[in-house]
């Protein structure tokens, strides 16, 4: 990087912190506790805001009647952020809302910073979530953020605006690429001016995922808080909460990067692998359970985090953790640990991302080794980017990779009540599954010259060329257990099987293109089956195919598809 790159970039990083830190001053009068190196007011309107909770990752305390908080901080985390208090709303920059200031005094001085707040009534409000954006400036990626996912996501915001309701985004992590920050020059910074671009439109509650880490940190003690420095500069806390409406929100860093040191990094200027565990580490458990210590237990609880707590097994009931374990503690012992901090609230909802495909999961389902989570639901998002941007180019089509569309969940919230519904990021939210005629599909395999390399190849791949007369296949981008799915034929209902199956349109758009046919892609390019697909066998081959799909909430999605049906990259 040459001289004038770096100037630019140290320029970069001192204006995007400067920028982030909160200025408001208010003219209230501030008295701290003897003994404080930390105080403010919290006000609005020039009105003093009581009972009011603000922390500093470790501490947390409640403004007094003349909206006056104050304690004694070890500065560790180097700032103070206030947890927004229902019926109200802060200011934001470049969609970031300025909940927090950066500490920039000596342990021992005391500073003080004020937090100035406007009312809103949200009680009925809407929480768009989004995660894994993954803007690394390659595959037209910031060209497709703009012009495929900001129309679709700027639509679903317009929806409910034109209601008067106000809207929200939380996102799971992932905006960047650690590597490519050096590689491709888009780190976690370039990321403000790209919402300033496109004006995005809402604020958006952020947390950190595994890529979002600079892997350029230097080799040493405390590597997973040094390594979100970058991160902290622009989007400040990488763990905190906020009340909107009846809600209460956890934004939560399950990720423990390690980036272990190697002898020839991935890029030249990193210095480790990349690596990470998925867990919560104790500072933040301590910080969690005195955050949950102010919350009514009545109060529906929504965690947004990077990596999922757990997942089904295959399409059964049963289920398995994704955190990590390590020599401190097992993976079981981890997600327990957490879980039963927040076992005595009613209603949990864990908003993850990482996996970059949709699925759900509902603790009551199987408590045997996880005996905290009935009360809760994992909501694991596929991610606006699909497959990292890839597939778009190949086929017309934003695909993620399970097969399923690339998109974002939209939640809409009345006082104490949750809904959710998928969005695809081609087809909205209209659009919630794909029917594929498998005898197009077959014909395909059979006769289009890059299938049967791939198969000769890639052994463990599912060959469609093989597969059995007028069978249909159903891709539902978001499957629920408890919705309803119905397939008929001319009429008559057909009796369907969920099955493991390999997405063909995704093989290929994704695979294909990127098969080199070599001995170290196998393992990579080997048997690749998701858990949402639902096969029957229709009597005949012209036949009128017609599908129902019935989510939680009574919403009905139909499509009849009248074949043969073809199979193609721009399939709809």
């Amino acid at each position: 990087m040459g001289k004038r790159t770096a100037l630019f970039c140290l320029l970069i990083v001192i204006c995007f912190s400067l920028s982030a830190q909160t200025t408001f001053s208010s003219k209230l009068t501030a008295k701290p506790k003897k003994g404080s190196n930390v105080y403010g007011v919290v006000e609005c309107q020039g009105k003093p805001l009581c009972g009011v909770a603000v922390s500093d990752g470790q501490e947390i305390a409640l403004t007094d009647k003349k909206g006056v908080y104050s304690f004694l901080s070890s500065k560790r985390y180097g700032y103070v952020f206030i947890i927004l208090p229902s019926g109200y709303e802060i200011e934001t920059k470049n969609a970031v809302p300025q909940i927090w200031a950066n500490l920039d005094r000596e342990t021992k001085e005391a500073e003080r910073h004020d937090f100035s707040l406007t009312m809103r009534n949200n009680d009925q409000h809407v929480m768009i979530a989004v995660t894994d954006i993954h803007i690394a400036n390659k595959f037209d990626d910031i060209d497709q953020f703009k012009n495929v996912f900001m129309p679709r996501f700027r639509e679903e915001v317009e929806k409910y605006r034109s209601k008067g309701l106000p809207v929200y985004s939380m996102c799971m992590g992932d905006t960047s690429f650690d590597r490519f920050w050096y590689q491709y020059y888009f780190s976690i910074l370039d990321f403000i001016p790209l919402l300033e671009q496109v004006n995005y439109p809402v604020p958006i509650f952020h947390t950190t995922g595994n890529h979002d880490n600079d892997a350029a940190t230097p080799q040493g003690e405390d590597m997973d808080f040094r390594s979100t420095e970058k991160y902290r500069s622009v989007f400040g806390p990488t763990f905190y909460s906020m009340n909107i409406g009846k809600i209460h929100y956890i934004m939560l860093d399950n990720i423990y990067y390690l980036n272990k040191p190697v002898e020839t990094p991935t890029f030249p200027g990193l210095t480790g692998d990349h690596s990470y565990e998925c867990h919560l580490n104790d500072e933040e458990l301590t910080w969690l359970r005195k955050d949950l210590a102010l919350v009514d237990k009545d109060t529906p609880i929504v965690v947004g985090m990077h990596g999922p707590a757990y997942i089904y097994v295959g399409t059964s009931k049963k289920i398995r953790t994704k955190f990590h374990g390590n020599e401190l503690r097992s993976k079981e012992d981890y997600v327990n640990e957490f879980s039963e901090v927040l076992k005595d609230f009613r209603e949990v909802h864990y908003v993850t991302g990482h996996s970059h495909m949709n699925a759900i999961c509902y603790g009551k389902d199987d408590t045997t080794k996880f005996p905290y989570i009935a009360n809760t639901i994992e909501h694991n998002i596929t991610g606006v980017c699909g497959a990292w941007w890839m597939t778009y180019p190949y086929g017309g089509l934003s695909l993620a990779p399970d097969g399923g569309d690339s998109g974002f969940e939209v939640f809409p919230i009345n006082d104490k009540h949750i809904e959710w519904y998928f969005v695809s990021n081609d087809q909205g939210c209209d659009k919630q599954f794909r029917v594929f005629d498998m005898n197009s599909v077959r014909e395909i395999y059979r006769t289009y010259g890059d299938f049967k390399p791939m198969i000769l190849n890639y052994k463990k791949r599912t060959d469609y060329a093989k597969i059995e007369d007028n069978m249909i296949m159903v891709n539902v981008f978001a499957w629920d257990p408890n919705w309803e799915l119905h397939i008929y034929e001319n009429g008559t209902e057909l009796v369907w099987k969920r099955v493991m199956a390999e997405n063909p349109l995704y093989t290929w758009t994704y695979y294909i293109p990127h098969s080199s046919w070599s001995e170290k892609w196998k393992p990579k390019y080997g048997k690749d089956v998701r858990p949402h697909y639902f096969m029957c066998k229709a009597q005949k081959a012209d036949s009128t195919i017609e599908v129902v799909l019935k989510d939680t909430f009574g919403h009905v999605y139909k499509e009849s598809v009248t074949r043969p049906k073809p199979f193609n990259r721009s399939m709809k």
